[in-house]
């Protein structure tokens, strides 16, 4: 899409051995493109996920972001109602 400037895709962090880990990405903005929309699963179930819609990385002073703290909460999709998922 002509609305889309970049897709990343991280490696995974699964298990216990991964609690600690993170992930890094790295993405351009620019004046007609700066809003930020992301999604991540979050395992074991292949329907709980989390993440933000556009969320502008223009200041309110027209300068850009330094940094952000957004306040993420689970949604469950409801496509599985299986009790396990491993």
């Amino acid at each position: 899409s002509d609305r889309i400037r970049t897709v990343i895709k991280t490696k995974q962090l699964w298990g216990p051995e991964a609690i600690l880990d993170t992930v890094r990405a790295v993405f351009t903005a620019n004046k007609d493109k700066h809003l930020l929309s992301l999604i991540t699963m979050i395992g074991p179930s292949p329907d709980w996920c989390l993440g933000v819609s556009a969320l502008s990385m223009c200041a309110s002073n027209c300068t850009w972001l330094d940094s952000a703290s957004i306040d993420l909460y689970p949604w469950d999709a409801g496509t599985d109602s299986r009790r396990t998922y491993l």
